[in-house]
């Protein structure tokens, strides 16, 4: 059976100096100590129970949501107690020890915006989030937890490596690993490495690093050097992917699949921005457990990519228009990715996907443009917007408005809550805002083998919705064709579960863009079109009777002359 790799990166930020002291603030506590049992894959927690205490609530999807409820995630060794939901009952008698177990010998698949409760590296080591530990508002105690090493291994979280006890302050939000892996301090970066990670992913996210915190800060502001938390994991479940997450103490970045062991461009291009995306989070403020609002995703995630592709810029020695390039690819895929008459805000706020990121891009290249009159200066518009946000007192969490000043117009607020908020309205709202800003959008004559497939993706997205009553739900798989969801419960005429490979007998990647005319027009006069399956060698009927919409093609920003654009 084929074996591939699990790889994730986590930062653990210590952002907030003054409270840089180990030792827990509050006396009226219930002493709680975490540790671990790496030979039976566990996670150990002890808590110290006075007499009268006889339930803890815990946060569980509170604050800082862990992906999996405590009831589900925690047994009962000994003490004398059981979990009703969040809340840990406990036997009403005098002063005693609780202990709980936590499995943690395989790693758990979360939803997105989620948090890992443990991730168990290749090495022996185990890395717990502190966010477990946390206790309910409704509670009526409180917990000061200490994280204790076994002999021999270290602690590791807050930005610092102990080994016996770490102590970390309340205010900790964040990954606490437990074992021996290698630990290395450089160019003020703490990096903590699994010893089965690949070198060169050690290598070059801290040489990386160095130099984006550097490109941030001089644009930014000061923001306390992070710990940077490297391993591996081998396992079948593995796949070729990358998802960061960050918290207010830690960044956990994920590299999964084979392609991460060798250093080949593509997985250098990724690891590095991968990182640098997750990096700007330290002053954006993307770890806020409440920042998923439509206007906060587009600012603080849109924010990252754009920050991304401005560092990977720099790094590289390159030009303005390389930025451009990777947001006019980045407003493709939010064009293409988006339901037929369905406003970006829509798309947001029920289920974000890529949308963020995708769209996000573009809408912060208008806006931070917008907000200086600094077009054709994008790099620069986007810092002095967000340096000025972060100077002066603003409502958390930061969202797209808040980066346009006091004083601008309402027409320019109004175009850009149009282009969100109304259907079908984000390419062109955007692009006359972009053009008074000089820049100008320019239809791409030839399309690369990525963007036909893109293309031909949103035209299988749109025959599918126009057959099952506007749910969409397949895979690309490259080379071959589309592969649909099973079962489809909503779907009148596709086959659940079969592979795509032709519409009207053409493979949608080839020519899209012509083939979606020709799709319109059959759809408009008979109501249905056909579509060819893998292992079927007769075409089948999808009804499209509510109409298929023709493909736009793909656009590239590029910055217009100054004498056409506005001075």
């Amino acid at each position: 059976m084929k074996r591939t790799a699990y790889v994730v990166l986590v930062l653990f930020l210590h952002v907030d100096l003054a409270s840089a002291s180990s030792a827990v603030s509050h006396m009226n506590c219930v002493r709680s100590v975490v540790s671990v049992d790496a030979r039976h894959a566990q996670v150990l927690w002890d808590l110290y129970v006075p007499p009268g205490v006889i339930k803890i609530v815990l946060d569980g999807a509170g604050s800082f949501p862990v992906a999996i409820p405590p009831e589900q995630l925690w047994r009962v060794r000994t003490g004398g107690a059981q979990f009703h939901g969040n809340t840990l009952e406990l036997a009403a008698t005098g002063e005693r020890r609780v202990q709980l177990v936590m499995d943690v010998h395989r790693n758990r698949t979360v939803p997105d915006r989620m948090y890992a409760p443990f991730f168990q590296f290749s090495d022996g080591t185990i890395a717990v989030l502190s966010t477990n530990f946390l206790v309910s508002k409704s509670s009526l105690v409180s917990l000061c937890v200490r994280y204790r090493a076994a002999p021999h291994d270290y602690v590791i979280g807050d930005g610092h490596a102990e080994q016996r006890v770490l102590s970390p302050p309340d205010s900790f939000r964040g990954y606490v690993a437990f074992g021996t892996p290698v630990i290395a301090k450089s160019g003020g970066l703490m990096v903590v490495v699994d010893r089965a990670s690949p070198p060169w992913l050690r290598q070059t996210v801290v040489q990386s690093l160095q130099r984006i915190a550097q490109f941030y800060s001089a644009r930014l502001g000061l923001a306390t050097l992070p710990t940077v938390f490297i391993f591996s994991r081998n396992d079948d479940e593995a796949h070729n992917a990358v998802h960061g997450d960050t918290l207010p103490g830690s960044i956990s970045l994920q590299f999964s699949g084979n392609e991460w062991r060798q250093p080949g461009p593509p997985a250098v291009e990724q690891a590095i921005g991968v990182a640098a995306h997750e990096f700007f989070h330290v002053w954006n403020g993307g770890s806020r457990a409440d920042a998923d609002s439509p206007e906060t995703l587009l600012a603080l995630e849109g924010g990252a990519e754009f920050a991304r592709i401005a560092a990977l810029s720099h790094l590289h020695n390159q030009g303005e228009q390389i930025v451009l390039d990777g947001v006019s690819r980045a407003l493709n895929r939010c064009i293409a990715e988006l339901p037929n008459h369905i406003p970006v805000a829509s798309v947001l706020a029920v289920r974000p996907g890529s949308g963020p990121y995708d769209c996000g891009m573009p809408f912060m290249l208008a806006v931070t443009s917008a907000a200086g009159h600094m077009g054709r200066e994008p790099i620069s518009a986007f810092f002095a917007a967000w340096r000025r946000v972060l100077s002066s007192p603003s409502d958390l969490p930061y969202r797209w408005q808040t980066l346009l000043p006091a004083n601008a117009p309402t027409r320019l607020r109004e175009d850009f809550e149009h282009a969100i908020a109304q259907p079908d309205a984000f390419l062109t709202t955007l692009g006359a805002v972009l053009h008074s800003e000089g820049y100008a959008l320019v239809p791409e004559r030839n399309l690369s083998p990525d963007a036909r497939w893109m293309l031909g993706a949103r035209l299988m997205a749109s025959l599918m919705a126009a057959d099952c009553n506007g749910g969409i739900s397949f895979w690309t798989r490259r080379p071959t064709g589309f592969e649909l969801s099973k079962p489809l419960p909503q779907c009148g005429s596709l086959r659940p579960g079969a592979m795509l490979t032709a519409i009207l007998g053409e493979r949608p990647w080839v020519d899209p863009i012509t083939l979606s005319h020709r799709v319109h027009e059959t759809c408009a006069a008979q109501h249905h079109v056909t579509v060819k399956y893998v292992g079927d060698p007769a075409p089948a009927r999808v009804d499209c009777a509510h109409g298929v919409p023709i493909l736009s093609g793909p656009v590239r920003i590029d910055i217009t002359p100054k004498d056409l654009g506005r001075e």
